[in-house]
Formats: structure tokens, C-alpha cells, sequence
């Protein structure tokens, strides 16, 4: 019946693109609170902290092209790059957090994850399926939470945040 006379909402449509824009920053969300929460009890980093931050960070969905389609079903498969734009607050700060934390530097870990690296942005391919709900009205997407480019991003974010932790701690350690 083809999805019961619905029409399938394609990969590159605004809607298919806003939600899975959307779905990736709450995958960040969560992703930056499990390693701020995990690396250290005394860290003042709060989910709303983490939000603003997640929040101020640029995420382009581009060079959009359906992988896959399910002729018994609206789901489409879909491709694309995702670039994610840090501020140079932010890549300043996370450099200094893993500085101090004697992690390799944020293009090292760009490299060792294949992701390409342009100034302020990194770029990869993600990939998510979408379809229309029951009732056609909204657009439901889904993404490997675990893709390399949001495993970068949520380091970046997390250890800018930390930042201030991490060196007191550095200082707390030497003068022990």
C-alpha cells in the first residue's frame, strides 16, 4: 500500500533536516553530560551549561542524498556531511583542557577519527533514516548516536567546559 497513501518525506526536505539537526544537538546534549558527569565529581558543569553550550555550536546538514528507499514503507535511508562550526572560545578552551589533561591536541583527535578539519569546523559524513508519523503531520528521524563527528564534538564541548576544572586540579596535584 505504500506507507497507506502517505507520501514520503525526502532526505534533503527542510523538515527531514530540521528534525535530524534537532535529534543530533540532544544527542550532543547527553553525550557532553555522560563525560563531564564520568570524568570527575567536582566538576560545576550543568545540563543547562551543556544545552547553551550544544546550543552555540553551528550544525550543517549538507550534501544531502538518499541512500536507500523501502518501496513497502515511507522510511527513506539518507547520507550527508555534517559540519559542526566551534567558536574559537570554545576550540581555545578544549585545547587547554587537553593540554593540561595530557591528551593530544583537538586536530590529532580529528585525525585519528578521519574527520576533516577546515579553521573552526569539522566535517563528516553522518547517516540517519526519516519518515513521516502515523497521522503524516511530523517528520521522525534517526541517527547513529555513535558516529565519529559527534564523539569529536561532544570531546570539544565537554573539555571546554571542564576546563577551569581541569587546571584546578593540574594546580591541586602539583602542589601536592
Amino acid at each position: 500500500l505504500g506507507g497507506c497513501g502517505k507520501s514520503a518525506v525526502e532526505c534533503s526536505s527542510p523538515d527531514a533536516t530540521t528534525v535530524t539537526t534537532s535529534l543530533l544537538q540532544d544527542s550532543l546534549v547527553n553525550a557532553v553530560y555522560e563525560k563531564t558527569r564520568s570524568a570527575s565529581a567536582d566538576t560545576d558543569v550543568s545540563r543547562s551549561s551543556i544545552r547553551a553550550a550544544v546550543a552555540q555550536l553551528g550544525l550543517d546538514i549538507a550534501d544531502v542524498r538518499t541512500s536507500r528507499e523501502d518501496p513497502n514503507s515511507t522510511k527513506r535511508f539518507c547520507e550527508a556531511t555534517l559540519k559542526v562550526d566551534f567558536s574559537a572560545d570554545v576550540l581555545d578552551k578544549a585545547e587547554q583542557a587537553r593540554s593540561t589533561a595530557g591528551l593530544g591536541t583537538v586536530t590529532q583527535l580529528a585525525d585519528a577519527n578521519n574527520i576533516d578539519r577546515e579553521a573552526n569546523s569539522f566535517s563528516d559524513k553522518v547517516e540517519y533514516d526519516v519518515q513521516p508519523t502515523d497521522k503524516g503531520d511530523k517528520v521522525y528521524s534517526e541517527t547513529n548516536k555513535d558516529t565519529p563527528i559527534l564523539s569529536l564534538a561532544s570531546d570539544v564541548v565537554a573539555a571546554s567546559l571542564m576546563q577551569s576544572a581541569i587546571q584546578r586540579a593540574s594546580v591541586a596535584a602539583q602542589q601536592a
